[in-house]
């Protein structure tokens, strides 16, 4: 079970198959998440700006 057509070389012996990580699984969720919104809300955000605009 490989994805042989989307390969740029046919596999050889040995070889070890990886494919990329789909939105479904866990690992898609985690690397979606992990760069999607940020954690603070965006009045707090603002508010930490204006505090650095200060500085």
């Amino acid at each position: 079970m490989s994805n042989v057509a989307t390969m740029s070389t046919a596999p050889k012996q040995h070889d070890y198959i990886v494919r990329a990580p789909r939105a479904t699984d866990g690992i898609g969720k985690t690397l979606r998440n992990a760069f999607g919104a940020p954690a603070l809300s965006a009045d707090m955000m603002l508010m930490l700006q204006r505090l650095d605009a200060k500085h």
